[in-house]
């Protein structure tokens, strides 16, 4: 087993074997000599040093917010860690319940004002959320309510109808349903 240490700007990039498996700072590989070692030391490296720093960056993440598996995997992926490494981490954190992308997509949605089902749709579906899962979580989204919020807020913004229209479009929000609310906001205001 051969050991490689690359600088990248601030950090070291480890390789095992020629495998990426991360970036850390450099007072965490202190003790890592490159050159030939043994198979004891790549598993005491695996798991002392790029398991829990992989899972420190986690926990960082998701101290912010919620985060789907796709996201962690994503930034797991730009700290460089191995497809191993990461599909470890993202598992022990499932198993805990840490990462649960439907409890996150409906945390998500729950919070959403004024956003059409259009733009939720894609933001869930860049988050890595399934096509099903989005369908039954949106089912009871109140989109004419969120319509209703985005004309408010729109007219304050667009004196002009079309603009307004072209605005709400842009949106995502359907166009027959915009005619009507248009109508009805104007009526009772």
């Amino acid at each position: 087993m051969k050991i490689n240490l690359k600088e990248r700007g601030k950090k070291i990039l480890l390789l095992i074997d020629g495998i990426k498996e991360g970036l850390f700072p450099r007072k965490l590989l202190k003790d890592i000599k490159e050159g030939e070692s043994k198979e004891e030391e790549r598993l005491r490296i695996i798991e002392e040093i790029i398991i829990p720093y992989a899972k420190e960056i986690v926990l960082r993440n998701l101290a912010l917010r919620d985060r789907t598996e796709k996201e962690i995997m994503d930034i797991l992926k730009r700290k460089e860690f191995s497809d191993e490494t990461i599909k470890r981490v993202i598992d022990d954190f499932k198993n805990v319940n840490l990462i649960d992308d439907l409890k996150t997509a409906r945390y998500i949605v729950q919070n959403t004002k004024g956003k059409s089902k259009n733009e939720i749709k894609f933001k869930l579906k860049n988050m890595g959320i399934k096509d099903e899962d989005i369908e039954e979580i949106l089912k009871d989204y109140d989109e004419v309510e969120a319509l209703k919020l985005e004309i408010m807020k729109g007219k304050k913004k667009y004196k002009d109808v079309k603009k307004l229209f072209a605005y709400l479009l842009r949106k995502g929000f359907d166009y027959d349903e915009i005619k009507r609310m248009i109508g009805r906001i104007d009526e009772e205001y």
